[in-house]
This record gives structure tokens, sequence and C-alpha cells, in this order.
């Protein structure tokens, strides 16, 4: 299990920055200027330890320093906060990556900063309504990314598709993400596409999960590796 509530150990994971190399709060506008660009965070599971929310951030851009959580007087988290990226790019790829996704069963929302200390949703990005994207695995290799778009675009508009593929090889990982330009959609894609036949193997169809949408691509989603084949 991935999950950041029961997966490795902390010291199986790169551990996060010094708390002191965080710089102070960046102001005014982040897209004008190569300042530190703020992203606010909430709704994490209280159980979802706070090295493992650093590592989704830092996948997604240079952070700067440790995330900062919001505390009960007994020093826990309450599963709000923010983090500080170093360049734009870094906090909108994490907000686009992030917002609404499932960790440990919870559906974050990632705003961005607006520099006034006030956090604003993308409008390009998921809506606090749900996520618009799901995650598929168990496809066979030799199955085209032509047929796949085709099949996702059937139960509605896609903004963006990918079907991952190895690096070295460019073969096939037989999983990927798609991003519909609604929430409804995505759970169209769910309920229709979820454990359709392809070529004698069920597609497995569900919301992204962004720790266990990297491990089935690597093969370690506790299965066994290879899983589209």
């Amino acid at each position: 299990d991935f999950r950041g509530g029961g997966g490795p150990s902390a010291s199986s994971r790169r551990p996060p920055s010094p708390a002191n190399s965080r710089p102070a709060p960046s102001s005014g506008n982040p897209r004008a200027g190569h300042k530190p660009t703020r992203v606010f965070f909430k709704n994490v599971d209280f159980k979802t330890p706070e090295h493992f929310m650093q590592k989704l951030f830092e996948q997604h851009g240079q952070v700067q320093g440790e995330a900062q959580f919001s505390r009960n007087g007994n020093g826990s988290h309450k599963g709000r906060g923010f983090v500080d990226f170093v360049t734009w790019k870094g906090a909108a790829a994490c907000v686009k990556g992030l917002n609404g996704a499932l960790v440990d069963n919870r559906e974050i929302s990632v705003e961005l900063d607006d520099g006034r200390g006030a956090p604003q949703a993308d409008p390009m990005q998921t809506p606090r309504g749900g996520s618009r994207r799901v995650f598929f695995k168990n496809v066979p290799y030799d199955t085209s990314a032509g047929f796949l778009k085709l099949k996702f675009s059937n139960v509605g508009e896609i903004r963006q598709f990918e079907l991952r593929s190895d690096a070295v090889t460019g073969r096939s990982k037989g999983c990927g993400v798609v991003e519909y330009i609604s929430h409804s959609a995505a759970q169209r894609a769910i309920k229709h596409l979820h454990n359709l036949d392809i070529s004698g193997r069920p597609m497995h169809v569900d919301f992204e999960d962004p720790l266990r949408a990297a491990a089935a691509a690597e093969g370690r989603d506790g299965k066994g590796k290879g899983r589209g084949h």
C-alpha cells in the first residue's frame, strides 16, 4: 500500500529540506516575477504524514524549504497549510497535479496564492466540485494511444490525455491519465469504462491518486510489475 498513511517508512523517502532554508513569504503577483510562489492546501487527512505531502509537492517543482502546516495544541497537523515554490511554473504544476486528487482517500484542495494572502483557484484547474482527472491501468502494452483516447473521448471532452511509456524503450506501460473539462465527464468515464474489456483484460479506471498512479507506472502497485501486459 503506497498511501501516505500506510506506505514505506520515512527512511525510504527523500528527506525534506531543512526548515531554516525557507525564505520569507513572497509578495506581489507571482506571474510577474521570479519570486517563490505560495500554494495553499487543505483537506489533507490528519493521518497523512507531513513528509509524505512534502514528497508529493517536490514531485511538481523545486520547493523552498518545508511545507508549513497549521497545528493543533498537541502539535499534530490540521490538514491544511502552505508551501512555497521557487518558480511560478512549479506552483502551477502543483495545482494542476494535486488539486482535487485523492490522497489517502481524501480529495485535497490546492490553490494558488494571489500574493496578498488570499488563496485563489486557477480557473483552468480542478474545481471544488470534484476531480477532473482519472487514472487508468491494466491495459495491454500493444493497445494504441489513439484507440484509448477515442474510448475516453466518447464519454466527454478531453483536455489532456497521456499514455505512459518507458523513457528508454518507448514501450507502453499500460497505464496513463486523462483530464476532462468537467468533473461529470470524469465520473462518466469511471462509470462506463471501468472494467471495460480490452483484448481480454479489464481496464481499471478511477479518480487519480498521484502516488498510486506513480507506483502503478513503475510496477509498484502491489500487484506485480508489468500490470499492463
